[in-house]
């Protein structure tokens, strides 16, 4: 081992081990696994130690983990065992007896060598001996916490004892006989300790020699002397027992985990710690502690949800399993609610209490500089917010913006106005996929473009004021930022300048309710003493203290009051009633709605296209430009066209010519591409050039699965052509590509060729004779690409 020792490197050295692990059946072994992984990982992350450079071992029934040299042993020890405690306490609420975790651990630091068998060194067997040492089981079995730690003796007087930050006097020296290791070493309980007392005297040193007194008094125990003392105090301050200190250990307080919204994680984190002072005892001891976990995106807190928050990936990414929820919106419970319905998870109950807090969605857009503060314009509906922001869509700083859906509570509720408003029909499943919803709802994305957080979007317009245009956001956001107050979580300084006019329809506008949710799980006994804190914790929120600071963050309480702040409008924002609504259904259209496409037109410029129809006013060819313009109309800054034009050898070799290329397409360049095209005076020869559009966009596919295809051919159609089994084979080789045939000829939509193309692809066959026609064919093409059927 000398010999291999010179390629060690040197590392704290961690072990830990569960108590009574073998005890317990297959499936509970697996949940405390589990839960000692996310307990570490959380601790590590909570300590802001990196646990990417991390060397770790499976232990069956601990882990040995390994910490480089770089890393800070002193924040290690002020930090990892107190939140590692945390940690297994927030498991331990929720786990049933035989899955709860007691944890021994040690910390030790040497060189460490890797093999064969895994890592190994005089340093690692030192500390798998501390840590299976007699002593250091007998202290975790006699204490009342979760932790008994040890560390060797190099460890605690080179780190522990030289870090003011740790309270080293909760260590306690043992002796350690363990096989062949004879030595010293330190424990302490992390979570359950009592600071020793400075020593008293020696009897046997600096012994005064008593003085026998004449009418002496009589002996008096130590805590009746203390009482007589602090009774004569008590005469001068007035209050007796406010002078005694705590006395004896405090009982474990109920844990009680809250998953809060990043919108109002500032306020709840401040009223959660006036909460727990407010279960505090004469002793000091508080009844309750509340951990709040913020979810930075309620998409993954619905998620967990519908998986019943199980597994360790929830708890590690999302946060403990959660007794009290409190998101932006009534809809992101609704979403929850269906979420357990559709994945059979009954084990999890969630009730709507009511709301705690309340926040209008406003329309708010940078005043320029100089302005005189008049009262914004207010539009009158919303469908009048559409239609603006329709009309500005191609200007950066006058377009409208809002956060998405998935990341936000405000983002979620827009979403939702504007889907009711363009589709003018309650939000379900089967409005939202109905004929022409998928093109609606994409005009709308193209119109009110999607960001990430609201504290992004608020960042975005402080950095760039004059270029921002409007945004969708809640009122709670937008008065922060007219206040300089920088968004939680959000990347920027707080603003300096400027502000934001604030406004919002007349007709009047929804509301986020913030709602307090409380959650419970049918397959685990009944907790009165956490059904307790529960409640307090609510009727905390919505009493007099709670909704007055929820006021000054900016909120509205439940009466739908609020503070005085810079821009807020004068009267109090009118409720806009929306109905009941899928989410989940409107978040899948979300998706589909901006989902960036791929389309390939090809347009007939053979001699038949030259043919006058009354009908559309114009050749066949001008038709044919008119639909593509169409499109176009459809085609974001994220999509790519490509526009080819062909006739039998019109491009030499080839039927086909590439005005545009797919990969640099541009609607505005396809628009520019499309004013070239003129009738060739060549026959039609369609499927060449359907067979090398098709391996064109097989070969030039993104690997984002996001990303959808399409072909658009506008064309005669009329001309019998050869060629159509080996096209049909090209079209079943490989990854189907939607084909869309737009003819001006009839019966082309009935031949046995085109049923064949159409169904090996999942596109369409339109034969139009007016506009209307037309138009009804392009809604078939946005509704594979945009409507979830691809």
């Amino acid at each position: 081992m000398a010999g291999g020792l010179a390629n060690a490197m040197h590392h704290t050295i961690i072990a830990v081990d569960v108590e009574g692990f073998g005890a317990r059946d297959g499936p509970h072994q697996t949940k405390v696994r589990e839960g000692l992984s996310a307990a570490v990982h959380r601790a590590f992350h909570h300590c802001g130690l990196p646990w990417s450079g991390c060397r770790t071992e499976d232990r069956g029934d601990g882990m040995l983990v390994l910490v480089p040299a770089h890393v800070s042993s002193a924040r290690l020890v002020e930090c990892l065992p107190t939140e590692l405690a945390a940690r297994l306490r927030e498991h331990n609420a929720t786990a049933d007896e035989q899955a709860k975790i007691r944890l021994k651990i040690v910390i030790h630091s040497g060189e460490v060598l890797r093999d064969r068998q895994g890592y190994s060194s005089p340093a690692v067997v030192h500390a798998c001996r501390l840590l299976d040492s007699a002593v250091l089981r007998g202290e975790l079995r006699n204490a009342s916490g979760v932790l008994a730690l040890i560390t060797s003796d190099d460890f605690f007087t080179n780190v522990v004892s030289q870090n003011p930050a740790v309270d080293h006097r909760i260590y306690r020296k043992v002796a350690v006989a363990e096989k062949e290791t004879r030595t010293v070493a330190w424990v302490c309980l992390p979570d359950d300790h009592e600071v020793p007392r400075r020593p008293r005297p020696h009897p046997g040193r600096h012994r005064r020699e008593r003085v026998p007194l004449r009418g002496r008094l009589p002996r008096l125990p130590v805590t009746a002397l203390t009482l007589t003392l602090l009774l004569l105090v008590g005469g001068t301050t007035g209050n007796v027992f406010a002078a005694l200190p705590p006395s004896g250990r405090c009982a474990v307080p109920v844990q009680l985990n809250v998953n809060v919204s990043m919108e109002k994680s500032r306020v709840l984190r401040d009223l959660a710690e006036q909460f727990e002072r407010s279960t505090q005892d004469d002793r000091g001891c508080k009844g309750v502690s509340v951990q709040v976990t913020v979810a930075r995106a309620p998409e993954s807190v619905i998620e967990a949800i519908g998986r019943g928050w199980s597994g360790r990936e929830d708890v590690h990414k999302v946060g403990p399993e959660p007794h009290v929820l409190l998101p932006d919106s009534g809809f992101e419970f609704d979403a929850a609610v269906r979420a357990l319905q559709l994945s059979g998870h009954d084990e999890m109950v969630l009730e709507d209490w009511g709301p705690i807090a309340l926040s209008p969605l406003v329309l708010a857009r940078p005043r320029p500089p100089g302005d005189l503060p008049d009262p914004p314009v207010q539009p009158a509906t919303w469908s009048s917010v559409l239609e603006t922001a329709e009309d500005n869509a191609s200007s950066s700083d006058r377009r409208y913006h809002r956060p998405s859906p998935i990341t936000s509570g405000a983002g979620l509720t827009a979403t939702i106005v504007l889907y009711r408003t363009a589709l003018e029909r309650r939000l379900d499943a089967e409005a939202l996929s109905a004929r022409g919803a998928p093109n609606t709802l994409h005009q709308v994305e193209l119109s009110v473009v999607a960001g990430d957080e609201s504290g992004d979007l608020l960042c975005s317009t402080w950095e760039h004021p004059g270029a921002s245009g409007t945004v969708l956001v809640s009122e709670k956001a937008a008065a922060d930022y007219n206040e300089g107050d920088a968004p939680p979580g959000a990347p920027c300084a707080p603003r300096t300048s400027g502000s934001l006019d604030i406004t919002y329809p007349r007709i009047g506008t929804p509301y986020l309710d913030h709602p307090f949710v409380a959650v419970s799980w049918r397959e685990l006994p009944t907790n009165p003493a956490r059904d307790r804190a529960v409640r307090s914790f609510h009727e905390y929120l919505v009493g007099p203290d709670g909704q007055a600071a929820l006021r000054r963050a900016r909120f509205r309480d439940r009466l739908g009051d609020t503070v005085d702040y810079e821009g807020a409008p004068q009267d109090r924002p009118a409720r806009l009633g929306l109905e009941k609504v899928d989410v989940p259904a409107v978040v899948q259209a979300f998706h589909d709605a901006r989902r960036a496409v791929r389309v390939q037109l090809l347009v007939d410029v053979s001699t038949a296209m030259s043919v006058r129809l009354p009908e559309l006013g114009g050749s066949r060819l001008e038709a044919a430009a008119d639909a593509v313009f169409r499109t176009l109309r459809s085609v974001g800054d994220r999509d790519r066209v490509g526009l080819w034009e062909f006739a039998q050898g019109h491009g030499g070799r080839a039927d086909h010519q590439v005005l545009l290329s797919i990969g640099d397409g541009t609607a505005q360049r396809a628009r520019e591409s499309l004013s070239r095209v003129s009738v060739s005076g060549r026959p039609a020869r369609l499927y060449p050039t359907l067979e090398a559009a098709v391996l064109a966009l097989r070969s030039g596919r993104p690997a984002s699965p996001e990303v959808g295809d399409a072909i658009l051919v506008v064309a005669d159609g009329s001309r019998n052509e050869v060629g159509h089994s080996q096209l049909v084979e090209v079209l079943a080789a490989g990854e189907p590509v939607p084909v869309f045939l737009i003819a001006f000829a009839a019966s082309v939509c009935d031949s046995r060729q085109w049923r064949e193309i159409t169904q090996e692809t999942g596109g369409a066959c339109h034969e139009v004779r007016n506009m209307a026609d037309i138009d009804t064919a392009l809604e078939s093409v946005a509704t594979v690409l945009w409507g979830g059927r691809r």
